[in-house]
């Protein structure tokens, strides 16, 4: 791995490694095999700090994040609003050897909204909601997203549209592209843009809203009924398109 030999040559100059362990911005490119490993060992040997980026998949992969869907824990992680139902919060965790810093003052954490009361109250409202339903609350994620998916990439072929559609649990992108997956960031650029815009228009249309860089969100609150409404929106948007 590159990152890897860089961290050996220039361990001095490296205080951390901060990454998203799911690429979601960016194709919702999952790590491969032995990539997170690999990051976490070479963090290790040259006395570095690992920080996950956990924004996004943080409390949507499982009640763990992406490093327990992975198992693989880093130094420090942040987390935002998915941990409140939407409400404007965010988090950061780690080890007590360095969150203790934060305790005793050598390190300043400051913020706007430190401490907001409301958005704390939802947080653990959240929380405790899908503790209180773990799993089958993910099992049922994980199953009307591959519903959904699954549902999107035949009625794309159906009217002929090349479509990549990827993800990991109720985290995907769609993107109108030939080629096979999104594995890095030079395929993304192979993603049809003003197609997808096309697309989120005739959605729109219909009632559904999208996100207009690609990426689909799954939320506990949907249900079967919803999916099949999104279905037949995007089967519809398909044959307008072609």
């Amino acid at each position: 791995m590159a990152l890897q030999e860089i961290l050996a040559r220039r361990a001095h100059e490296v205080a951390a490694v901060i990454c998203e362990p799911v690429m979601c911005n960016n194709g919702c490119i999952p790590p491969e095999p032995g990539f997170l490993e690999g990051i976490r060992e070479a963090c290790d040997r040259n006395g570095i700090v690992l920080i996950f980026d956990e924004v996004i998949t943080g409390f949507r992969l499982g009640l763990s994040g992406a490093q327990g869907y992975y198992k693989i824990v880093p130094d420090l992680a942040v987390f935002g609003k998915a941990m409140a139902s939407g409400f404007p919060i965010s988090a950061i965790v780690g080890r007590q050897r360095l969150m203790e810093r934060f305790a005793t003052g050598e390190v300043m954490h400051a913020g706007t909204l430190n401490a907001q009361n409301g958005c704390v109250a939802a947080a653990l409202a959240t929380i405790r909601e899908l503790e209180s339903q773990f799993p089958e609350i993910y099992n049922r994620l994980a199953a009307m997203t591959q519903t959904l998916a699954s549902a999107l990439s035949k009625a794309a072929s159906k009217y002929g549209h090349a479509l990549v559609v990827q993800g990991v649990g109720p985290v995907f992108h769609l993107g109108f592209t030939r080629a096979e997956a999104i594995k890095d960031y030079r395929d993304t650029l192979t993603c049809d843009k003003g197609k997808y815009g096309r697309f989120c228009d005739a959605m729109r249309e219909r009632g559904v809203r999208l996100i207009g860089r690609g990426i689909w969100y799954v939320s506990a609150v949907h249900t079967p009924e919803d999916i099949e409404i999104c279905s037949q929106a995007a089967e519809a948007s398909f044959a307008a398109l072609a």
